[in-house]
C-alpha cells in the first residue's frame, strides 16, 4: 500500500525551488550588471586609448609643420634639439626632436587622453633640405635624365667646384670635398620636374614665387646704394657678398620655357620646359629643368644644374660652383617645410 507524500512536504518543495529560481536570477542579475560596468568601463579605457593615440600623431604632424629649415623653434640644448608641447580639452603631448644628421631628425611624442590617465609613445623621422648635404650630394655639375641628349660637354667645368668667390669666407662656404663629374645621368628619366632629397620638382616649386614672363633680362636694383628687394630685383652675382646686392637671390617657380637675355642674377630657378641663357647672360645658383638648359651666345652659368630634358652648351660656358649652389639654396631653403619621411608612422607607437 502506497502512502500519499504530506501536502506540507510537497509545499516545501515548491517553496525551496522559488527561492532558488530567485536566487538564480539575483545571480544572473549582478552577473549582467557587472558584465555591464565592465563593458562601460572597457569603453572608457578603449576611448582614452584612442584619444591618446590621436593625440600622438597629431603631435608628430605638428612637429614636422613647426620644424623649418630657418631654424628650428622650442628650447633647443646642446646637441640641436628641442622640445615642445601643446594641451588642449580633448588631450595633449609633448614633443622632442633629435638631429641623426644634417637633414634627418627623429621626433619622439608622448600623447594623452583628456584625463591624462592615459599615454602613448609615437615616434616618427622628418627631413629638411639641408643646402650643404644637397650640393655635396651632387653626383655632377649637370644631371640629366638617363637617355637625355648632352651637346658641348666640353664646356662644362668642374674643376673650381670648391673655389670660393672673393670676399666669401669658409663659414659661408665650407670645403666639400671630391669634386663631381661635369656630367652625370643621375635624375632618372627625360621627363618630368626634378627635385632636391625626398622634395619633388613640383612640391619644391610651389613654396616659390611665380614668375610669369618667358622672357627676362635680370639685374639687380638699387636706389641710393641700397638693395631694394622684389621680384624684379635678381640680385649681383658679379658682387661679393658685402656689396648692396651681392647676398640678393631670386627663388622662382616658372610653367613653361623661359629665356634669361643678357643681365645678370642669382638664385634658385624651378623651370617646368627649357632655359635658355643668351646674349651674354650670366646667372649664378641652381636651376632645376623638366627640360633642357641652353647656354648660347656668350652665356654664362655657375653652380649646380639638374635638368631632366638635358643640356645644350653651344657659345657658352657652364662652371661648376659648390659655394653658389649653397648661398642659393640657403636663400631659398626658409621657404621649405620639414617633411615627414614615407613610413615614418611605422615607427610608433614605441615603449
Amino acid at each position: 500500500m502506497i502512502r500519499a507524500r504530506p501536502r506540507r512536504l510537497r509545499g516545501g518543495f515548491v517553496l525551496a525551488g522559488v527561492v532558488m529560481a530567485m536566487v538564480a536570477m539575483a545571480l544572473a542579475a549582478h552577473g549582467a550588471l557587472l558584465l555591464a560596468r565592465f563593458e562601460v568601463a572597457s569603453s572608457h579605457a578603449s576611448f582614452s586609448l584612442l584619444e591618446a593615440r590621436v593625440a600622438a600623431e597629431s603631435g608628430l604632424i605638428e612637429t614636422a609643420a613647426r620644424a623649418l629649415p630657418a631654424g628650428d623653434t622650442g628650447p633647443v640644448d646642446g646637441d640641436g634639439g628641442w622640445s615642445w608641447g601643446s594641451d588642449h580639452p580633448g588631450g595633449g603631448f609633448e614633443a622632442e626632436v633629435r638631429p641623426l644628421d644634417s637633414e634627418l631628425r627623429l621626433a619622439q611624442v608622448v600623447g594623452w587622453d583628456r584625463r591624462r590617465r592615459v599615454s602613448v609613445r609615437s615616434a616618427g623621422l622628418m627631413w629638411r633640405l639641408d643646402p650643404v648635404a644637397r650640393v655635396e650630394a651632387a653626383g655632377g655639375v649637370v644631371e640629366v635624365g638617363s637617355d637625355a641628349s648632352v651637346t658641348g660637354m666640353e664646356k662644362i667645368d668642374a674643376t673650381g667646384w670648391n673655389a670660393r668667390p672673393s670676399g666669401v669666407t669658409a663659414s659661408v662656404c665650407p670645403p666639400l670635398g671630391s669634386i663631381p663629374a661635369p656630367l652625370d645621368r643621375s635624375v632618372g628619366s627625360p621627363t618630368g620636374l626634378p627635385g632636391l632629397g625626398l622634395m619633388d620638382g613640383p612640391s619644391l616649386g610651389a613654396f616659390l614665387e611665380s614668375f610669369e614672363s618667358p622672357r627676362v633680362t635680370p639685374a639687380s636694383v638699387r636706389r641710393g646704394g641700397v638693395c631694394v628687394p622684389g621680384l624684379t630685383n635678381w640680385g649681383d652675382p658679379a658682387g661679393p657678398p658685402a656689396s648692396p646686392c651681392g647676398g640678393r637671390f631670386v627663388a622662382l617657380m616658372r610653367q613653361g620655357d623661359l629665356r634669361l637675355d643678357a643681365g645678370s642674377g642669382q638664385g634658385l630657378l624651378v623651370v617646368d620646359g627649357d632655359l635658355e641663357l643668351s646674349g651674354g647672360a650670366h646667372f649664378a645658383g641652381v636651376v632645376l629643368l623638366s627640360g633642357r638648359l641652353v647656354v648660347t651666345e656668350g652665356a654664362i652659368f655657375e653652380g649646380y644644374v639638374r635638368a631632366s630634358g638635358g643640356a645644350l652648351v653651344e657659345d657658352g660656358q657652364v662652371i661648376g660652383s659648390a659655394c653658389r649652389a649653397v648661398r642659393a639654396l640657403r636663400f631659398a631653403g626658409s621657404r621649405f617645410p620639414s617633411i615627414p619621411v614615407p613610413g615614418w608612422g611605422r615607427l610608433g607607437p614605441i615603449r
